[in-house]
């Protein structure tokens, strides 16, 4: 994992075609891999199951 594969909340969602809110609720769950530092969710972009943007 690098530092470049760091994303927050917003930048996740967009990856995962999913609202913001969703994503806070999946990293509380456990579903999604992530870390809180402080009160934000950080998540490892290298990890994250990324929906193709074609199969819509």
């Amino acid at each position: 994992m690098s530092l470049d594969d760091i994303i927050g909340v917003n930048d996740a969602a967009k990856l995962l075609q999913l609202s913001p809110g969703t994503v806070k609720n999946l990293c509380a769950e456990g579903r999604l891999p992530a870390k809180k530092i402080g009160k934000t969710w950080v998540l490892d972009k290298s990890k994250l199951k990324i929906k193709d943007q074609k199969n819509r």
